[in-house]
């Protein structure tokens, strides 16, 4: 806190003075006028992408856009469907309370609103057009929802907690997620995975678990890819109304945390290996865990209906996106902003690939698609 707003006070001085040793290394005040100058501050900033062609191909492998202006509003995309809409969270102006939005080809953005509270969130979006997410239903609780055109956002409760989110859903309308279960101000180990169906409801995934839960994606067959606590490991599972909970355990029952799930069941994630490193996994029922053959600092993020795995490697000083391709085997540079970190986070059937890039805070961070030009399809 400035000595100027102290009359004259030096706080390092009378810490130090108070508890004796102890040494004040920064303070900072900002005031409301100087967060409201942060937030109306125009960044002008002409992205310089990169395309990423790689050594054995002169063709670029995709183009990449930029979805709006970073002048005008904030867009965080979290989800793409196979018909090429995006939802995620927006602020517009950037001064506003962040809510839901949903962006369909051909139409404008639209907020897709709350519950009464301040703010919103989607996660998922299906074929239909139908969104996912969370929203304040007042200043404290958040319920998950579902929206669409016709009936707007519905409240899907809870399993008795304050809080619950849908984090996914398929063509089905079944959706996945994590709500709480005890009365009062959540607490960690009363978070379970739950599924809900327009029929039957919410169901509580995790009630025969050890520990908390969380349901993180559904594939168009029904079957839920989550997290759970086991023993004091995190590890992946899948769960089907046929077979019912199966656990996916890194090696040597090291913890395994998966990001994505396809149709035909592959499910990608990362967990440590036998020397404490973080590496990139591929599992099926078939042939259980298996790690990926790609450089070390590869993150999987999604994959596709082909089994083409979406990820970002993290590398100094800025991150940038890949495609693992599953025909060859071989780690596909995709487009990059420079001097930017670049992240992809969703591919859909088609080859459109979502994503942002940004530099520090999240005033600077652009939306950018990708589309695939030579998309990578298995042989019959």
């Amino acid at each position: 806190i400035p000595r100027m707003l102290l009359g004259g006070i030096d706080l390092a001085k009378d810490v130090a003075r108070i508890i004796p040793g102890a040494k004040l290394v920064q303070s900072a005040f900002a005031t409301g006028q100087s967060n409201d100058a942060a937030i109306r501050e125009h960044i002008d900033c002409e992205l310089r992408v990169n395309r990423g062609r790689q050594e054995t191909d002169p063709l670029e492998l995709a183009t990449v856009e930029e979805v709006g202006s970073i002048n005008d509003y904030h867009l965080s995309i979290h989800a793409l469907n196979n018909e090429g809409c995006v939802a995620g969270q927006s602020r517009n102006p950037l001064a506003a309370t962040p809510h839901a939005f949903v962006w369909l080809p051909g139409r404008e953005i639209q907020d897709l609103g709350t519950f009464g509270g301040p703010f919103s969130n989607a996660f998922s979006i299906n074929d239909g057009g139908q969104v996912v997410g969370t929203a304040h239903a007042d200043h404290s609780a958040t319920h998950a929802f579902l929206w669409d055109r016709r009936d707007g956002m519905r409240d899907l409760g809870t399993l008795g907690g304050r809080d619950s989110v849908a984090r996914s859903m398929n063509n089905n309308c079944q959706i996945v997620g994590n709500s709480f279960v005890g009365i009062g101000d959540p607490k960690p180990e009363g978070e379970r995975a739950f599924v809900w169906t327009p029929v039957g409801g919410m169901t509580n995934l995790g009630d025969h678990f050890e520990g908390w839960s969380k349901a993180i994606a559904i594939n168009s067959e029904g079957t839920v890819l989550g997290w759970r606590l086991r023993g004091r490991a995190v590890c992946g599972f899948v769960w089907s109304q046929e077979l019912g909970a199966i656990d996916i355990v890194g090696e040597g029952g090291r913890g395994f945390f998966p990001c994505a799930i396809n149709d035909s069941g592959l499910v990608v994630g990362e967990g440590d290996d036998s020397s404490g490193k973080r590496r990139a996994f591929r599992w099926t029922r078939e042939e259980g865990l298996r790690q990926l053959a790609v450089v070390d600092d590869f993150h999987p993020s999604d994959v596709d209906v082909h089994g083409n795995i979406l990820g970002n490697v993290y590398m100094r000083p800025w991150t940038c996106p890949y495609l693992y391709n599953a025909i060859t085997g071989v780690l596909l540079a995709l487009p990059f902003v420079e001097d930017h970190h670049t992240s992809v986070k969703s591919i859909n059937r088609s080859g459109v690939v979502v994503g942002a890039a940004w530099k520090g805070s999240w005033k600077h961070s652009h939306p950018l698609i990708w589309r695939l030009d030579c998309m990578p399809v298995p042989s019959e």
